[in-house]
């Protein structure tokens, strides 16, 4: 079988972005276009069906890669407002198959959710009295991902909605993308190609495109050599590489999300 042919529909996502008792707000990445539906199931009422074909917006970023943000204010699908806070509401995100047919996220994604739960959930916090906080996150680290710790956490508390945060803060000074291991890197380039990305061209680079940057020895453990040594690149070097050229400024510059 083609390696193309079994790709999930979707790859990332679906990510809760924003949430609130009359909007919702999704992101996810998918490997073609799809029909979607959002389903609701708030509390112990009846479960509520919103068709996203007029609530989201689709990106093409490669031949098998789509950005789909989903914006549903409330009041324009048809559902009884608002959702009730503190408590526990689970959703389902049903996606249409090549073949026609429906099929529910504990099908096609039933890692997110939590043990004896049906489908994952979310909460409308009434007061923003807890939340949940972060820093960078660097996967070949040493230490244990303090994320996983995170979403096990939660797991713990899914019958006391209440005790749920209603805000998660991914603070630090930077995204590590000065030093990011050899492995991690060679499974972002093959998945590069495998989703067929559109590639990039690089101004002010020593490469011209995101090709020659693959094939460069310098692209896995010396990517500040690809940087011009000119003066109108030191703030850019400053901000990705964190001063790598200059050995007694190891400062790193803040980057805003």
């Amino acid at each position: 079988m083609n390696r193309i042919d079994t790709l999930p529909d979707i790859v990332a996502g679906p990510l809760l972005r924003r949430i609130s008792a009359t909007r919702l707000v999704l992101w996810l990445v998918a490997t073609r276009p799809l029909n979607m539906t959002l389903v609701l199931r708030p509390g112990h009422a009846d479960s509520q069906s919103i068709g996203l074909a007029h609530h989201q917006q689709c990106i093409p970023i490669g031949q098998r890669a789509f950005i789909y943000l989903i914006d549903c204010e409330l009041e324009n699908c048809g559902l009884e407002l608002p959702l009730p806070c503190d408590e526990r509401i689970e959703y389902d995100l049903q996606v249409e198959t090549l073949q026609g047919e429906w099929r529910s996220l504990p099908e096609w994604a039933p890692w997110l959710c939590y043990d004896g739960a049906a489908y994952p959930a979310f909460v409308v916090a009434s007061r923003h009295h807890r939340l949940m906080h972060g820093s960078c996150r660097k996967p070949h680290h040493a230490s244990a991902d303090g994320l996983v710790r995170a979403d096990s956490w939660l797991a713990e508390q899914q019958a006391a909605p209440t005790e749920w945060p209603a805000w998660l803060l991914m603070t630090g000074d930077q995204v590590y993308a000065d030093d990011v291991a050899g492995p991690m890197l060679r499974a972002v380039h093959g998945l590069i190609e495998r989703l067929g990305l559109v590639d990039e061209w690089l101004e002010g680079a020593t490469v011209d495109d995101s090709q020659a940057l693959y094939r460069s020895p310098d692209s896995y453990y010396r990517r500040a050599e690809l940087l011009p040594d000119v003066t109108s690149n030191v703030a850019l070097r400053e901000r990705f590489f964190g001063g790598v050229k200059s050995p007694c400024s190891p400062r790193r510059m803040p980057i805003t999300t």
